[in-house]
């Protein structure tokens, strides 16, 4: 069933051919926690098999040239750093514990990490969650709580910096991981 989904969207996008895939990577614009697996879920139950690894998350857009952006939070206007939502991975973790090591978050400035139990387990085999959590951090996982009642709020996904704001009605900066942690 997956294969005739996407032979007909190739021909409706009027591709000649298909490629190898090696990894998939399901992107939606807003995630309702297990609820964004419906999707592959029903895939699987009607026949489908999955012979490459999948991920699926939410309000993510790599940008491999963001590390360039800077934030500066010394007007005063952020005190909300959010990242992941609901996504944030190993890797991104393991960056965010070593640039929080040895550093102090400022009082008035909120960082959360989002990410998913799973990604969160095993950060926390890794002493990553300790090292955030000893720089005030705080994760939550399994949820995009985004839309839920954020002051200003900052990102490193510029999709989400794109919909955030109208989602949430709050105003919302844009930058990479690292220009957040010296921002927090």
């Amino acid at each position: 069933m997956a294969m005739e989904i996407l032979v007909q969207l190739a021909a409706v996008q009027g591709a000649t051919s298909l490629i190898d895939v090696s990894r998939v990577y399901i992107d939606a614009c807003v995630c309702v926690g297990e609820t964004s697996l419906l999707i592959p879920q029903r895939l699987l139950d009607r026949g489908g098999k999955f012979v490459v690894p999948t991920t699926c998350s939410s309000l993510r857009d790599d940008q491999p040239n963001s590390a360039d952006r800077t934030a500066d939070s010394s007007d005063g206007t952020i005190n909300l750093v959010s990242l992941g939502n609901p996504d944030l991975t190993l890797p991104e973790l393991a960056l965010v514990a070593k640039l929080c090591a040895g550093k102090a978050k400022a009082d008035d400035t909120q960082l959360m990490l989002v990410t998913n139990r799973h990604v969160c387990g095993q950060a926390a085999k890794h002493s990553y969650v300790d090292a955030v959590e000893a720089f005030s951090a705080r994760i939550v996982t399994d949820t995009c709580w985004c839309m839920i009642e954020p002051v200003i709020s900052v990102k490193a996904s510029a999709k989400h910096t794109h919909y955030g704001p109208e989602m949430t009605g709050r105003g919302y900066h844009f930058g990479s991981i690292q220009s957040w942690i010296r921002a927090a």
